[in-house]
């Protein structure tokens, strides 16, 4: 039997650190100080300050983007749906901070058959979301049967060779460190696929044309970026 919370909506929201919310502040306070200076012919530094708070802006966006309900969950259906299920699958979130795409997975598998796996380490600049959340999120959303929940680091998953059908990421591998580290993260996530099985991931297109190539030198060669924008949807077939 599912278990289901009533009268509750689960909380997949991104919650904003102060530290982020200080730094776009700092932009709206650079706007208005660099016209002022460039209105009485200070160039240099109104020009610094300019070009300072057109970064922070375009930061500004880029968190918009990534943080908006509707376009998470839009990203969520589609790799979801990019899965030909059969309800058996084992899955693996990897960074799965509340539960919504790990979640969106387990409503696809079989009571007793499919296990649906999410990994996180909840970092506070990555949203504030939480293991306790997760899994009261889980009891609404009626599958806390089939879930299993582990803090563990993605650098290093303490999972087995080919242990998993499915490996999701969503906006996770942008906290993964530098390209290096990433790469590791995106190793660990090809190692535990099993044979014939597929990888999603959902990120800045930047993180996902890096991990295309990686994915390629680890012999994966059947991939796609499933939409185009900043923000895009890459899918890898380990076939064989």
């Amino acid at each position: 039997m599912e278990q289901v919370v009533t009268n509750s909506t689960p909380d997949y929201r991104f919650n904003i650190p102060w530290q982020v919310n200080a730094g776009l502040l700092l932009g709206t306070i650079c706007v208005a100080f660099s016209m002022s200076l460039l209105l009485r012919r200070k160039f240099f530094v109104g020009g610094v300050l300019f070009v300072l708070a057109a970064l922070i802006g375009a930061f500004r966006i880029m968190i918009f983007l990534i943080t908006d309900p509707k376009r998470r969950r839009a990203a969520c259906n589609r790799m979801v749906n990019s899965i030909q299920w059969t309800g058996a699958e084992q899955v693996l979130d990897v960074g799965c901070g509340n539960g919504l795409v790990l979640f969106a997975a387990a409503k696809r598998l079989k009571d007793g058959v499919g296990k649906a796996v999410g990994i996180d380490i909840w970092m506070e600049m990555a949203g504030r979301q939480n293991a306790e959340t997760l899994m009261r999120n889980a009891e609404i959303e009626g599958v806390a049967n089939r879930v299993e929940l582990r803090e563990a680091d993605a650098h290093q998953l303490p999972f087995s060779d080919a242990s998993f059908d499915v490996v999701f990421a969503s906006l996770s591998l942008h906290h993964a460190g530098d390209k290096t580290t990433r790469r590791q993260v995106v190793s660990e996530m090809k190692r535990v696929l099993k044979p014939g099985g597929t990888i999603v991931i959902y990120d800045l297109f930047a993180i996902t044309s890096s991990v295309a190539q990686v994915l390629r030198e680890l012999g994966m060669n059947n991939i796609q970026h499933l939409n185009t924008s900043l923000l895009r949807i890459l899918r890898a077939l380990d076939t064989v």
